[in-house]
């Protein structure tokens, strides 16, 4: 009976000591890695430390890219939802390196400004997500914040639409005035997405749709880059 309790206790000892390990383990890796997104942002951006709140958190984990065959396993990257000044928004950490969605409604501005100068005065929106800016970042340009001086160069590369398999595209819509929208034919939109193809070749914008300005919203899809979407770099 004795040796049996003995048993039941050096068991019990393991099991603690494995899940405190893995739990300690878990805590550790959370806390680097989170002070390390901070302190990229703190760099990037010059925000105060202690105005940045933590909402959510996901470990670096395998994953599957079912779209072909045969399947495609890689890790999805460690990511981060925060907030700052009532903002929120995403950091994932690709190759040991972080990116940010924070800008994703600027860039949507200032492409709105670019494509109302350059391609036609009646669009009034762009509709862009995080991937778009993500993969920008993480394949070609690295942490650089995008402004009018390089929205170009954002907006011809083909890394700013390309999904993980490379096969697949986040496609970015442009939108126009709904009574601007309802005069157009079916021509007439091709045409305007020729103009576009015509100035940015590398772009993949495939749709013009109508909206009423004053209701254009800013949604981040969070299935696309929260999930799993996101492969180590090569």
């Amino acid at each position: 009976m004795k040796k049996k309790k003995k048993a039941v206790t050096i068991i019990l000892i393991v099991f603690i000591l494995v899940f405190g390990f893995i739990f300690g383990g878990y805590f550790a890796i959370k806390t680097v890695m989170t002070k390390g997104a901070i302190n990229y942002l703190q760099d990037k951006y010059n925000m105060a430390y202690n105005q940045i709140t933590v909402l959510d958190y996901e470990m670096k984990k395998p994953g599957n890219d079912t779209s072909f065959l045969p399947l495609n396993t890689y890790w999805s990257p460690y990511k981060w939802k925060l907030e700052y000044n009532d903002k929120s928004f995403f950091v994932n950490r690709i190759d040991g390196k972080y990116y940010d969605d924070y800008q994703l409604d600027e860039i949507e501005s200032v492409a709105t400004e670019w494509f109302k100068n350059n391609i036609n005065n009646n669009i009034v929106g762009i509709k862009l997500s995080s991937a778009n800016i993500i993969n920008y970042q993480a394949r070609i340009a690295g942490n650089i914040t995008i402004n009018e001086k390089n929205i170009k160069d954002f907006l011809n590369d083909k890394n700013t639409y390309s999904g993980i398999n490379r096969f697949t595209y986040y496609d970015v819509d442009l939108m126009v005035e709904s009574t601007y929208f309802d005069t157009l034919s079916q021509t007439d939109k091709n045409n305007l997405l020729d103009e576009v193809k015509e100035k940015l070749p590398n772009s993949h914008i495939q749709y013009v749709i109508g909206t009423d300005a004053s209701k254009i919203s800013k949604e981040r899809n969070k299935f696309i880059y929260w999930l799993s979407e996101y492969n180590e770099m090569d």
